[in-house]
């Protein structure tokens, strides 16, 4: 894995298994999907690459603000853990009420799209 710059300078960074991208005012955060998934931070300067989190669950949705990096993970659960710190803990749980799908932030909050589980037909 490595972080550099292209032809036009900007900042990119090469990795194995890429998944998801987003960023906040500093820094680049992505996920892989290699042995479950693990979310990245690099500076939007270039640098050195570091883990934010792993994850057993598998990685799907990404999301940043200044202070949190939030993540859904592929079981339905959201996740954060601080920008600048490695201690990712659970925001939210998947439930039998449903789970997590998409998520975006700003500066204050993460708004989450959360769908109802499928159920059969009532009886």
């Amino acid at each position: 894995m490595a972080a550099g710059y292209d032809t036009a300078h900007r900042p990119i960074v090469w990795h194995a298994s890429p998944r998801n991208l987003t960023l906040n005012d500093s820094q680049v955060f992505f996920t892989d999907d290699h042995a479950g998934g693990t979310v990245y931070r690099v500076p939007k300067s270039g640098g050195v690459v570091n883990v934010v989190a792993t994850s057993r669950e598998g990685l799907d949705r990404i999301a940043a603000n200044a202070a949190n990096v939030y993540w859904t993970t592929r079981l339905g659960s959201v996740m954060v853990a601080s920008a600048h710190k490695s201690v990712p803990t659970v925001l939210l749980r998947n439930t039998d009420v449903g789970g997590a799908v998409d998520l975006a932030t700003d500066a204050e909050h993460v708004y989450v799209l959360w769908t109802e589980p499928i159920r059969g037909p009532s009886r």
